[in-house]
């Protein structure tokens, strides 16, 4: 005969062989924590990643010490980083051949939409309801295998990136340490002509919002823009890593 904290163990997915609501919650909170870490792992240590870690990785150790405490907090995390990060989200899902910027997000969005979907029926199991279902084995198998389709797809994604010859007369502007190189540039009016090329692991484009230009450049990948400009100066970035990363245009 079994004792009640067996019970609840099991009702919780923790008894022998047993998987189940907590221990989704658990696998979402390690895949979206994931996201964030396997950039600073391969570049160094970023204070806006570390921001969006550390909540996410707070939360697993209360999951392992409050159960119930973690389980909301893990809930209430994973949906305000849904939301926050929805516009860069959705660009970044848009450009696969950018593997630092799409398996993170991915890894992020996927791992939080479980917690979120996991945190009612993870705390009821947490408070001893049992509900047997296959949901929490389907949901973490389904996950793990869009994460892996992910890498798997980006890769690909960022093998097919081709690179542009210079045209004659192009001005030269590179993108390393997420700057721009000149951040000054000057040409004359009329047709203008530059050759960028983008020497970091993440995407960034080059955009000139009162020119219509808006340029995407693959880590790796060197593109040639023309566009046409009036006298005038004009302010031109990258829309990922704005405000920061930026330079002025002048038209002669």
């Amino acid at each position: 005969m079994q004792t009640q904290a067996a019970v609840k163990m099991e009702a919780a997915g923790q008894g022998p062989g047993r998987f189940g609501w907590v221990g989704l919650m658990a696998l979402a909170g390690a895949v979206s924590a994931s996201g964030p870490v396997l950039p600073m792992l391969l570049e160094g240590f970023e204070p806006f990643l570390a921001i969006l870690v550390a909540p996410i990785l707070v939360g697993l150790v209360l999951l392992r010490f409050a159960r119930k405490v973690g389980i909301v907090w893990l809930g209430v995390v994973s949906l305000a980083l849904l939301v926050m990060n929805a516009p860069f989200t959705v660009d970044a899902l848009m450009h696969p051949e950018s593997p630092a910027d799409f398996v993170p997000i991915t890894m992020l969005t996927v791992g939080g939409l479980i917690a979120v979907i996991a945190t009612v029926p993870a705390f009821r199991s947490a408070q001893g309801r049992r509900h047997d279902t296959a949901f929490p084995k389907v949901a973490a198998v389904a996950g793990i295998a869009v994460v892996v389709a992910a890498i798997g797809g980006s890769l690909a994604a960022w093998a097919t990136v081709t690179n542009d010859s210079p045209a004659d007369g192009s001005l030269i502007v590179d993108m390393e340490s997420f700057e721009f190189g000149p951040r000054d540039i000057t040409a004359q009016n009329g047709e203008v002509s530059l050759y960028i090329t983008n020497n970091d692991s993440a995407r960034h484009t080059f955009t000139v919002d009162e020119l219509g230009v808006d340029e995407s450049i693959a880590p790796g990948q060197s593109k040639q823009i023309t566009f046409d400009a009036e006298a005038g100066s004009f302010r031109f970035y990258c829309k990922p890593h704005d405000p920061g990363m930026e330079g002025k245009l002048t038209v002669q």
